[in-house]
């Protein structure tokens, strides 16, 4: 099949057109529908970002709120003077036997030594202990405290839920007055009413080294001087308690960094790792350290994973603190992919129907046309014996069948009439009789062999008669024309013509001309061929062309070869 065949190039453009038709729209449709969704994605990082981030200051302002109210009540102020005091009169021995009593002592193991009311030691603090116990395990569990501290101006912890290492022991003193809780006691110290001290995640110690930060308040005695100080320690700011609200739901990891690279919160890590722990620095990780805000929508996570990323730093009660959230990308970009492989699914199917309308109209179209272009060529081969198709189609291809079918027709009618007029003329050319024929102004158009031998015959005598006329050259008369001149009435006229061919018309141009020997005209003759007709015909120049005159007619009315109208003349 040829490629500039119809029966190719319509299936091959109607297939084009419309698989460029469908991939041109769908392309624009995939890539209109993965900008919105990188687009929503980028906005719903951003939000999520800011979630964090408010929930982050709300559990911090929940928990400055909550450690300034109940260390504004009289119950932690009565509870540090009453506990000091009967620490005081139990002396230092008494102080650490309590210690051993609630830590080492207690028959609950740790993270339960809370449940201990009274070491039944008999001491004042003890029975003070079971008294106020109940108030401060509540607070704890209320808002999610790791443990709650009651702290006496000489940095004794004369009160903690938990009873750790921390328990009546003195936190500006050793290894606890460069902790978290030394630093907290001191800033809290310094610190106005109801201001709030808070020191940021760092290793505890007598946590086991866990990571932990701490909120601290002083507590202010009517007097207006610090009696004391209240303090929380917190482990995960975001945890479900603290934040008030669940953790973040949907895809995605949400990271919240120091500014030392450790983790401050495990909510929206997924499994693994504890607070603490030290992040790979990303690229993101590293630009939310630095200080910058932004998304990056084609990075990689800490475990490699290419991800699109939201990132920005936060104030977390004067500590610098920056937040991360990641969603998966491929997992993003799955509807997209879903699409395309519905659109390549769509293109197969567009691809088969087309193939088969295509072929439809191959042999709807294509295929009569070819077969009409095969009946042309034969016709012009003059191969009329032919049955045409197609001509009961009532559309198109049916108009050019039976247009086609009647200009056969017609040809073939013509064949038959040249064959016929072809014998005619061999009958016309042959004849023994000398005969011409003119046309309708008087032109000869054709003279026999017969008038060619009269001419070469009687040349001489012609030429008495007609000076101009060369009988010896017959075909420079026989396609002469005699402008105005009535038709001869007898075509075998001999002096009418050789007169004719010698008159001039009435414009003044020159009238002597002939007919080439196959030409389809007459030329001018030059002023040289004027000249030599002049010693017959007499010459006169009229502007640039030549006027050849014929000698005067005869006045004899009865001469054939002249009209009454030239005798005028």
């Amino acid at each position: 099949m040829k490629l500039t065949s119809l029966k190719f190039l319509l299936p091959a453009v109607l297939l084009t057109l419309l698989v460029v038709l469908t991939i041109g729209s769908n392309t624009i449709n995939i890539l209109s529908v993965r900008t919105l969704l990188l687009t929503r994605v980028e906005t719903d990082l951003d939000a999520k970002i800011g979630d964090k981030i408010a929930a982050v200051q709300a559990s911090l302002d929940e928990i400055s709120l909550d450690v300034t109210v109940r260390a504004g009540s009289k119950a932690p102020l009565d509870a540090i003077q009453r506990m000091t005091a009967a620490l005081t009169i139990m002396g230092p021995s008494g102080i650490q036997a309590t210690a051993r009593a609630y830590i080492e002592g207690n028959p609950n193991p740790l993270g339960e030594r809370d449940t201990l009311q009274d070491a039944l030691d008999g001491t004042p603090y003890s029975a003070l202990h079971a008294e106020l116990n109940d108030y401060y395990r509540a607070a704890q569990e209320e808002h999610g405290y790791y443990d709650v501290f009651l702290i006496n101006p000489d940095g004794l912890v004369v009160y903690s839920v938990e009873k750790e290492g921390d328990f009546l022991a003195k936190v500006n003193e050793g290894a606890l007055a460069d902790s978290g809780l030394g630093r907290a006691w001191r800033r809290a110290m310094s610190a106005s009413n109801e201001e709030v001290a808070f020191e940021d995640f760092a290793p505890y110690a007598p946590s086991n080294g866990a990571f932990a930060a701490f909120v601290a308040t002083p507590v202010i005695a009517p007097n207006g001087k610090v009696a004391g100080v209240y303090a929380v320690q917190v482990p995960d700011l975001l945890n479900d308690k603290l934040s008030g609200r669940a953790a973040a739901s949907g895809t995605g990891r949400v990271t919240v960094v120091g500014n030392d690279g450790l983790l401050r919160s495990l909510s929206g890590r997924g499994t693994g790792g504890a607070l603490g722990d030290p992040v790979q620095m990303t690229d993101q990780i590293q630009a939310a350290i630095d200080g910058k805000r932004g998304v990056m929508m084609e990075t990689q996570s800490e475990d490699g994973t290419t991800v699109i990323s939201a990132y920005a730093p936060f104030d977390a009660m004067g500590a610098t603190w920056a937040i991360v959230a990641e969603e998966d990308r491929e997992a993003l970009l799955a509807p997209i992919r879903d699409q395309v492989n519905q659109f390549l699914v769509e293109v197969a199917i567009i691809v088969t129907v087309m193939l088969a309308f295509g072929v439809a109209v191959t042999r709807w179209i294509a295929l009569p046309l070819s077969a009409l272009d095969k009946i042309i060529n034969r016709i012009a081969q003059r191969d009329y014996a032919i049955d045409m198709p197609y001509t009961r189609r009532k559309d198109e291809i049916g108009e050019i069948a039976r247009g086609l079918d009647e200009f056969r027709q017609r040809l073939s009618a013509s064949m038959a009439l040249e064959e016929e007029a072809s014998f005619k003329s061999a009958a016309f050319r042959t004849a023994p009789v000398a005969m011409m024929i003119a046309n309708r102004d008087g032109k000869v158009i054709h003279v026999n062999e017969s008038v060619q031998k009269l001419f070469v015959t009687h040349g001489e005598d012609l030429r008495k008669k007609w000076p101009g006329l060369r009988p010896e050259k017959p075909d420079r008369h026989r396609s002469c024309q005699c402008p105005r001149q009535p038709r001869a009435r007898d075509v075998a006229d001999v002096g009418y013509i050789a007169d004719a061919a010698a008159d001039g018309n009435r414009r003044g141009r020159s009238a002597l001309f002939h007919r080439r020997q196959r030409g389809a005209g007459c030329r001018w003759k030059s002023d040289r061929q004027c000249r030599r007709l002049g010693r017959d015909l007499g010459t006169a120049q009229d502007g640039r062309h030549c006027r050849c005159h014929p000698p005067q007619p005869s006045r004899d009315r009865n001469d054939p070869g002249c009209s009454d109208r030239r005798r005028q003349r």
